[in-house]
């Protein structure tokens, strides 16, 4: 809060510190949604910028799931992958590039169903990064449960897989947690498995 703050806000931050089982040291406490998708996306960006390896300076591309939902902001409209929001308010920020969900219902893929697809929607990502040169890429960003156009849920290996790709490529893990935070969805956050 701009180097300000108040004891119930400490109090606060330390509970949240708390209910994410110790594995944070900081909080951010902004004013909605928007605010905190725009602050993570600059931070995974500057993030790069201030490693101590020149190759990795360079990450500035976000990769995001189409259909997914960040807030209003521009970082978390260009990450949306809406081509009606692009229309809308478009050109979006550069280098935000968005992959199909997880959503084996309606498979985009459509090459064998779940769970014996090879989590096709994850290996995606990999290609992405891959066609996109890794040292170009700074974050990825989901929602662990997407709720714009529907209740998408991957199943739970996608996640999985994932992370295990993010860090194979240096690359942060962005989960936003605006919608399945907080108990939402029996747990205090989707992104604690």
């Amino acid at each position: 809060m701009w180097g300000s703050t108040h004891p119930k806000a400490i109090e606060l931050g330390a509970k949240l510190i708390e209910i994410t089982s110790g594995n944070f040291a900081h909080v951010y406490l902004g004013a909605d949604g928007s605010e905190a998708t725009e602050t993570a996306l600059k931070l995974a960006r500057n993030f790069h910028r201030l490693s101590q390896s020149p190759r990795d300076r360079g990450r500035f591309k976000i990769i995001s799931l189409k259909g997914s939902y960040h807030g209003l902001g521009f970082g978390g409209v260009s990450a949306a992958g809406s081509d009606e929001l692009c229309s809308s308010f478009g050109p979006l920020l550069p280098g935000f590039i968005s992959i199909e969900p997880p959503y084996c219902y309606r498979c985009p893929y459509r090459h064998e169903q779940y769970p014996d697809c090879g989590l096709e929607c994850a290996e995606e990502l990999d290609r992405v990064i891959r066609a996109e040169q890794p040292q170009t890429v700074a974050a990825f960003i989901l929602e662990p449960v997407m709720g714009e156009h529907g209740v998408i849920a991957g199943p739970p290996e996608y996640y999985q897989r994932i992370g295990k790709i993010c860090r194979e490529h240096g690359m942060l893990l962005i989960a936003d947690e605006v919608t399945t935070g907080f108990g939402r969805i029996g747990k205090w956050f989707a992104s604690q498995d």
